[in-house]
């Protein structure tokens, strides 16, 4: 499974914002809510299109989070299922996918994992482009 975000994320930039429509705010809530907890880190970030790219990384890294909370990839990993949760980025400005992580295989992965809020005050995540390999999405 992958979760793909993108920088320049409208999404995202709307969430780093102070506008606010009751539809588009909730499926933002989440983001919103991190950006909020974490302003002053956030905004520590001098250049406003750092910020948005950094906002993007943590927003796929908090959500592959929460798919690897989802009932059907817990009995997946239950039963012994190969199942990998990647988090990416992709760069539409120079069409390059970025591995943001975590990358997660089975529950202790998960569960080991800091927590998102660590992530974000450590702040230290090089994104590094991704090489994929031919037979990454087909294998017959």
């Amino acid at each position: 499974m992958i979760v793909c975000g993108h920088y320049g994320c409208g999404g995202v930039e709307r969430a780093l914002g102070s506008e606010r429509s009751a539809l588009v705010d909730h499926w933002l809530q989440p983001i919103v809510m991190l950006y909020r907890k974490h302003r002053a880190t956030f905004d520590a970030m001098e250049d406003p299109s750092a910020r948005a790219a950094r906002m993007c990384e943590v927003n796929v890294q908090m959500q592959v989070r929460r798919v690897a909370a989802i009932p059907s990839v817990e009995n997946a990993w239950s039963r012994g299922q190969t199942l990998h949760v990647h988090g990416w980025v992709y760069g539409m400005h120079d069409g390059l996918l970025r591995d943001v992580g975590p990358t997660l295989s089975n529950i202790a992965d998960r569960d080991a994992l800091p927590s998102i809020d660590d992530c974000v005050l450590a702040n230290s995540h090089k994104p590094r482009p991704i090489e994929l390999a031919a037979d990454l999405f087909w294998r017959p």
